[in-house]
């Protein structure tokens, strides 16, 4: 049967059908095989796509197999320059003059920064390079923040 623009028409059929307790709440892959032997609307399947994401029974049953994510932490705003940087860690790039991976330090406050090249990501290698090209020229720091393993951080 061909169902024509009537909206309340396509709803009432796949309402039907979704709420029969033999059907269950299958998705809407299963639902579009059983509305299609009966039933034909043009772009039925988004159609039945939207009405399932939508069901209230559906979206509220389903069970999330991820684990909760921790709570953000806000930054606070630096006050001076070179007091707050930001480590990260670019690895496993091609070689270039015998340095595949690359060491990025940034200013939080003016956003300055220093793209150091490094053969491999090793506590005192890092550190050696750190104090040669940040360290010398801007002094102690408050805060670091990095995308590495925290034991990186706290062995550095």
């Amino acid at each position: 049967m061909v169902v024509l623009n009537s909206e309340p028409l396509r709803f009432k059929i796949l309402e039907f059908i979704y709420n029969s307790p033999v059907v269950g709440y299958p998705g809407y892959i299963k639902i579009y095989k059983i509305v299609q032997r009966a039933y034909y609307w043009p772009i039925i399947y988004n159609y039945m796509r939207k009405y399932v994401r939508a069901y209230r029974t559906c979206v509220y049953g389903k069970t999330f197999y991820v684990k909760k994510q921790g709570v953000f932490w806000l930054l606070s705003i630096p006050m001076q320059r070179w007091r707050n940087i930001l480590i990260n860690f670019v690895v496993d790039l091609l070689s270039s003059n015998g340095f595949i991976n690359i060491i990025v330090v940034v200013n939080r406050l003016i956003k300055m920064r220093y793209i150091i090249p490094i053969d491999l990501i090793d506590v005192i290698l890092v550190a050696k390079c750190f104090i040669k090209h940040v360290f010398k020229l801007h002094r102690l720091l408050n805060l670091i923040i990095s995308n590495y393993r925290s034991q990186f951080v706290s062995d550095f």
